[in-house]
């Protein structure tokens, strides 16, 4: 798989979200703050969402199932979750999953002229 430099540059933008969430200074507000789903969930068609995604280009799941976004979603359901040390755990793993997926979208990167 090849990325673009938009994919890239949307993949960087969703990992910044993730930085400041883990820091303490940021706040999940789903696919309203997610630069990838804005460009590929919600403006889309809603009968194939998320197939041009980066993340379902790794995962081959929409709605970032096959991510740890899903166990951030479970702690934070949780009372007094911001700050917990679940929620500090998976969004730290999914940071994570977006550092390696912005690597990757560098190395595999699409020349474009």
């Amino acid at each position: 798989m090849l990325y673009t430099k938009k994919q890239t540059d949307l993949v960087l933008e969703s990992l910044k979200k993730w930085v400041y969430i883990v820091d303490g200074t940021g706040i999940d507000e789903g696919t309203k703050n997610c630069a990838l789903c804005r460009e590929y969930y919600v403006n889309i068609n809603w009968i194939e969402p998320c197939t041009e995604c980066p993340i379902f280009e790794i995962t081959g799941m929409d709605n970032c199932r096959g991510t740890p976004y899903w166990e951030w979603v479970e702690a934070a359901a949780e009372k007094e979750a911001y700050g917990s040390i679940n929620t500090i755990r998976a969004a730290k793993a999914e940071l994570k999953f977006l550092e390696d997926l912005y690597n990757k979208t560098i190395l595999f990167r699409k020349f474009e002229v």
